[in-house]
């Protein structure tokens, strides 16, 4: 709950001034930014370099990783580096090291947050890697009649979830790390502060999605070109991987900040507050 159960509009939430707000923060803090992600993604990158060159349905899982690798990022990456990101925006001196252990205390109830809304994309992922299964066992017209429809369905299905996780819940983890409730009070929190604001934060979806997948498109075909080891093309796309994937660790906790200032008039002091 809001401190002091305040409930007050202040002023609009603009997507320039939280894209603004989240750039200038990750250029400024790139270097602690990126070992707060690779804290998290090093496990995914050993576990997709042992996956390399398999073939049947572990190709489907080794292509799903790099999706639940942005998955697991958005959740801790952001429980760890919240409390280094209130520093900055408040220009205090940083810590990241009380940082990521403030972050750690509510790791279960991030954990959770993020489990319970991955299992759409969970039960979409098992469906691929069962039809894709089916498929290498048997190539009977029947399987392969019904591997594209179930695809579709559960492409479909997994796709209306993510615009619900979207729009409703993508600040149910800054929520669980400063206002300490459970996985289901942090959802209905997010949900609260979203409310009259979810055109705003799909336009800043929008955004970051441009600015995080024009880079990757553009390097990753750099890579491809220029780089002719194979070993050589994966540590690149992995270091690629790092920088990118720490502005995820940014801009849920900056929307968070501006919807409480936005709706409750609660600022970054107050906030902040909460870890001193």
């Amino acid at each position: 709950m809001p401190p002091g159960g305040a409930r007050r509009y202040v002023r609009p939430l603009l997507a320039s001034q939280v894209v603004g707000k989240s750039l200038r923060l990750w250029f400024t803090s790139l270097p602690q930014l990126v070992v707060v992600a690779a804290m998290i993604c090093i496990p995914f990158f050993v576990l997709r370099w042992m996956l390399r060159g398999e073939e049947g349905w572990k190709t489907t899982l080794a292509g799903s990783l790099p999706s639940i690798q942005m998955l697991a990022v958005a959740a801790i990456g952001q429980s760890f580096a919240m409390r280094f990101v209130f520093q900055r925006l408040r220009g205090e001196r940083t810590d990241l090291a009380r940082s990521i252990a403030a972050g750690a205390r509510r790791i279960g109830t991030v954990a959770g947050i993020s489990l319970l809304l991955a299992l759409p994309w969970i039960a979409y992922v098992a469906t691929i890697l069962l039809l894709a299964r089916d498929l290498e066992s048997s190539h009977g017209q029947r399987a392969v009649a019904l591997a594209g429809p179930g695809m579709v369905l559960a492409g479909a299905a997994f796709l209306v979830f993510e615009l619900i996780v979207l729009l409703v819940f993508p600040v149910a983890t800054p929520a669980a790390v400063v206002e300490g409730g459970g996985i289901f009070a942090s959802l209905r929190r997010s949900a609260r502060l979203t409310k009259g604001r979810r055109s705003t934060i799909f336009g800043i979806s929008f955004i970051y999605s441009l600015i995080w997948g024009i880079p990757t498109v553009v390097l990753a075909l750099v890579i491809e070109f220029m780089m002719r080891s194979g070993p050589a093309q994966f540590l690149a796309r992995a270091a690629l991987d790092l920088v990118l994937a720490s502005l995820t660790c940014v801009m849920p906790v900056v929307l968070y900040h501006e919807l409480r200032d936005t709706k409750e008039g609660f600022g970054i002091e107050d906030l902040a507050s909460v870890f001193d």
